[in-house]
């Protein structure tokens, strides 16, 4: 076979010189061509079972590529955030505590098992006091910190947010000496948490929609690194639409994104829509 491939590979090039042949558009250029007849031999039965692992389950996660873990004492459980903290996974969300809910985080190692170092065997929940109702949405690290962000609904829904220390226990340095803080945007009754983002030099975003009148805005909060005040807060009111629904930050160099859907009939004719503001 090495030897047929040689010789091809020798009239191919004889040819070029003698008669000129121009060179071919991709995929059928000489490169290409050269490139298939020189690639290395696999067994077709090797090549299949290869093929079969790509997009499936990785059953050395958790109990055989999944985990459930059920955090005691609250029921039912919710997840809506995750990140990873080196080689450890963060799942936040929130847990029903009757009359109302609390926020919940849970740590699990890099193999998918809880981490029993963290927290209270694994978890930590948290209840804002005098809010009823807490519903995380984002996590996100600043340095070695943990900061669940979310609203809180006591009256009316809030931005809040908490802090804790990498091992899980409450950061009372964070709006010290609570650990947390709780931020009602003026000039509207309802304010919902979607998004936080850390820019570099710690100032904590937290982004989401609010209400103004019967309709909602984009609006974007943003804290001092320690929680302890509000650098700016801003509800912006240049979308030419009635229903303005943010959930997503992204920074683009110093610019700040917010993105969202919006619509004058709700959802029946929702579109995309993308904010950018300055630093």
């Amino acid at each position: 076979m090495k030897i047929l491939k040689l010789s091809l590979l020798f009239f191919l090039s004889l040819m070029s010189f003698t008669y000129c042949i121009p060179p071919l558009t991709k995929p059928t250029s000489l490169y290409y061509f050269l490139a298939k007849l020189f690639e290395p031999e696999v067994n077709e039965n090797e090549a299949q079972n290869q093929e079969s692992i790509f997009g499936q389950i990785d059953p050395s996660f958790g109990d055989g590529g999944y985990k459930i873990f059920d955090i005691p004492s609250v029921s039912p459980d919710f997840a809506e955030s995750l990140v990873l903290k080196g080689d450890k996974i963060l799942q936040g969300g929130y847990c029903n505590n009757p009359p109302g809910s609390i926020f919940c985080l849970v740590q699990y190692d890099v193999s998918g098992n809880v981490d029993s170092f963290f927290g209270s065997g694994g978890y930590v929940t948290f209840d804002i006091p005098g809010s009823t109702y807490e519903y995380n949405t984002s996590l996100a690290l600043q340095g070695d910190k943990i900061i669940q962000s979310g609203q809180c609904n006591s009256s009316s829904p809030n931005f809040c947010l908490v802090r804790y220390k990498a091992d899980g226990s409450l950061d009372t340095s964070f709006n010290s000496p609570f650990g947390y803080t709780i931020y009602d945007l003026p000039t509207s009754p309802s304010d919902y948490a979607a998004a936080l983002a850390i820019q570099t030099n710690g100032y904590i975003l937290q982004g989401g929609y609010c209400m103004i009148g019967s309709n909602y805005n984009f609006c974007l909060t943003r804290y001092n690194p320690n929680g302890d005040g509000i650098d700016f807060s801003f509800i912006p009111n240049i979308i030419p639409e009635d229903y303005d629904l943010a959930f997503a930050l992204a920074f683009q160099d110093n610019k700040i994104l917010q993105s969202g859907f919006c619509t004058n009939d709700f959802l029946l004719n929702s579109k995309f829509c993308v904010m950018r503001y300055n630093s």
